[in-house]
C-alpha cells in the first residue's frame, strides 16, 4: 500500500467537508480565510486546489458567492452555504459521526470513544 496515496485520498474527501464546516461556522468566508482555516486544521491546500473546488461547489449550488469591497483593500468573493449546502453539510455530519464511531470501534472496542487513538 502506498501511504502517500492513501493519505491524499483521505484528504481529498475531507477537504469539502471541512470547507463547508468552516463556512457554516463563520456564516460566510472568502478564500484566504478558508485557506487559513484549513491550515489551522492541518489540512493545507494550495490556491490551485481551493479555487476550482469552490467554483465547483458554487456550480453545484452548495455555495452562494457574493463580491464585497471593504472600505480599505481589494474586493473579495465571499461564500456562504445555500439551503442545499446546509442540508448536505448536515447529512455529511451524520455520516461522519457514523464513520468515526465505526473506526473508533475497530481501533479499540473496549475504550471510551474520546480515549481512543488507533
Amino acid at each position: 500500500m502506498n501511504l502517500a496515496n492513501w493519505r491524499s485520498q483521505i484528504r481529498k474527501g475531507l477537504i469539502e467537508f471541512c470547507l463547508l464546516n468552516i463556512i457554516d461556522q463563520k456564516e460566510q468566508a472568502y478564500g484566504l480565510e478558508l485557506i487559513e482555516g484549513l491550515i489551522i486544521a492541518r489540512l493545507e491546500v494550495s490556491e490551485g486546489t481551493l479555487y476550482p473546488l469552490l467554483s465547483r461547489l458554487v456550480r453545484d449550488k452548495y455555495l452562494l458567492p457574493k463580491w464585497e469591497t471593504p472600505k480599505t483593500g481589494h474586493p473579495r468573493k465571499y461564500y456562504r452555504l445555500s439551503a442545499l449546502g446546509k442540508k448536505t453539510l448536515d447529512e455529511m455530519k451524520l455520516e461522519w459521526d457514523k464513520l468515526t464511531e465505526s473506526i473508533y470501534g475497530i481501533c479499540n472496542e473496549t475504550k471510551n470513544r474520546r480515549d481512543i487513538s488507533c
